[in-house]
């Protein structure tokens, strides 16, 4: 990724962070975090990563078919505050790290507690 690239996506991944807390009403992205963004080559497009903080309370699909329909919003704004001239194609994508992050200390803790260890002693999710 070349420096331009990636200037464009931290700046994207950071403006699409404020606009989701200080603009964006849609109650199904209250718990959505943006996680990364990749910008193609030639600046056409951008596919951005997210995840749900509470999976357990909030439905992924429920957040994907939101992002998808502030697309046309995010955009527009994007074309407000960035300096550039052309705005990327937005794509949203559900980020399984975090997720898989989350399953992986609940295993350990598992594991920890089956073991006669106390969870405080393997980091706790």
């Amino acid at each position: 990724m070349s420096t331009r690239t990636q200037r464009l996506a931290e700046l994207i991944h950071h403006e699409i962070a404020q606009l989701l807390v200080s603009k964006v009403q849609d109650q199904r992205l209250r718990y959505v975090t943006i996680t990364h963004v990749d910008v193609s080559n030639d600046l056409s497009s951008a596919r951005v990563y997210f995840s749900v903080l509470d999976q357990a309370k909030f439905d992924v699909a429920k957040a994907k078919a939101a992002m998808n329909s502030a697309t046309g919003y995010l955009r527009r704004e994007l074309g407000q505050r960035i300096d550039a001239r052309i705005i990327p194609r937005l794509s949203f994508f559900f980020d399984q790290g975090i997720a898989s992050g989350v399953a992986m200390i609940q295993k350990i803790n598992d594991i920890a507690r089956q073991e006669g260890c106390t969870p405080s002693a393997v980091t706790s999710a």
